[in-house]
């Protein structure tokens, strides 16, 4: 049985060792798969690698993480805060319409996938009004209308005196990508050398990197394959996705 034990180094309980004991434990749980890759008498959490692993070879393995995320969303993913919002408060008025018309509806629908990019064109009284307009335009099954917002909709009656909106839209699902990968890989790479400098970190034998695609993307990292030889100074390198790991090197 493996023991469990992990020990924070130079942490005080003020806001800032607040802020620490919260990094670390979402550190902790992106690594967390791949302990089923090592034997360890303890765990330290620290800095500048993020974690040390004691092994009980006699190893202590420096790993450092970071995060796949998708070039392809980036930027709409920054978007979609801002307008996040905006999309609560149409909801909330559609459904104040519907029941003030007494046009009870169940109602599930799913966001265009460009909504972070088209959704900040708009303030947010136009953003309402366009939602709700393109809700509506779904309903009556309008296909050449410019929608912009809202990618489909299924609607029923209700049977009972309130409406139901409900939004199914799966978020920056799909698959991984090289580029993607490769890109986490050599933004973390110029740090290693730093890491091997250190005097602290003088009893480190090996040094890993562990890759978490963020769990609000949904990504698959099973079907993950990666091309060709990684070339990185790392000594492993893990893909983490919740409970799930996937060794590239």
């Amino acid at each position: 049985m493996l023991v469990w034990i992990t020990t924070l180094t130079n942490i005080t309980m003020d806001s800032e060792g607040i802020r620490q004991i919260k990094k670390h434990r979402v550190e902790l749980a992106e690594i967390g798969p791949i302990f089923n890759d090592v034997e360890y008498s303890h765990i330290v959490l620290e800095d500048r690698p993020d974690v040390k692993i004691y092994a009980k070879d006699g190893r202590c393995i420096g790993v450092e993480t970071t995060k796949c995320v998708s070039s392809d969303i980036a930027n709409d993913k920054l978007n979609m805060l801002a307008v996040k919002s905006n999309v609560k408060l149409a909801i909330e008025q559609y459904k104040y319409e519907t029941e003030k018309k007494q046009d009870y509806i169940n109602m599930e629908f799913v966001l265009a996938d460009d909504i972070g990019t088209a959704g900040v064109n708009f303030k947010r009284d136009q953003f309402i009004r366009k939602f709700i307009e393109e809700l509506e335009a779904h309903r009556q099954g309008l296909e050449s209308y410019p929608y912009q917002l809202v990618d489909r909709v299924k609607c029923s009656k209700s049977a009972i005196e309130q409406s139901i909106i409900m939004d199914f839209t799966i978020v920056f699902c799909g698959r991984i990508k090289q580029s993607d990968v490769e890109h986490a890989i050599t933004e973390k790479e110029h740090k290693l050398s730093k890491y091997i400098k250190l005097d602290k970190n003088k009893d480190i034998n090996e040094y890993w990197l562990v890759i978490n695609s963020p769990y609000e993307e949904n990504k698959d990292i099973e079907t993950y394959n990666h091309s060709g030889d990684i070339v990185s100074e790392y000594d492993r390198i893990y893909l983490t996705k919740w409970d799930e790991y996937k060794r590239l090197k």
